[in-house]
């Protein structure tokens, strides 16, 4: 009996690994490929400070204009547990936050691509009460190691998905074979 490739209830589990791959894959992509625009081409936004939790992937930078509210990321991607917090606080990370809140902030930022026609607006620089909390040069810095690193992130994950995928169909292929062990009765 063939392997039957279209999604049936056996070929699901490859289907949803080679989504899974694609969905880490391609912000793994778009990180290898960000550039830290110049300081002129970036964009600046000035309002008041908030340090937004948002749960387990940390905080973001949130500015309060007259327009609106504005939320900025530090995280490179979406993926591998990337956290988007922008500020190294220390254990009191609460009242260090506290005490920034509502203080006059700037904030030089892009559009960073992390899907296709998906954007984040990545923080490059930040200024909170006179203060440069994140600079452009540690962002740049940050971002150029994150751009060497991505590939091999990248190259690890398309083995670790090509080994469970290669597991998936084996077995697969041993039940519909009838092999001792496989859950195929005659």
């Amino acid at each position: 009996m063939a392997l039957d490739l279209c999604p049936s209830v056996k070929a699901r589990p490859v289907v949803y690994t080679i989504c899974i791959h694609f969905f880490v894959l391609i912000p793994v992509y778009y990180e290898c490929q960000t550039v830290i625009p110049s300081e002129d081409a970036l964009s600046a936004t000035q309002g008041e400070f908030f340090y937004k939790h948002i749960g387990k992937t940390g905080y973001l930078v949130e500015l309060t204009t007259p327009s609106g509210k504005k939320l900025f990321t530090c995280r490179k991607n979406v993926t591998l547990g990337n956290r988007h917090d922008c500020l190294s606080l220390g254990i009191n990370a609460e009242a260090e936050a506290d005490a920034l809140k509502g203080k006059t902030a700037t904030a030089w930022w892009f559009d960073q691509e992390i899907y296709p026609f998906i954007t984040q607006a990545r923080l490059v620089r930040l200024v909170v009460d006179g203060n440069e909390l994140v600079s452009f040069a540690q962002t740049v810095d940050d971002a150029e190691r994150s751009a060497k690193r991505s590939p091999w992130e990248a190259f690890w994950l398309l083995v670790f998905f090509v080994f469970i995928a290669y597991l998936i169909v084996f077995k697969s292929l041993r039940e519909s074979r009838g092999h001792p062990g496989s859950t195929v009765r005659a």
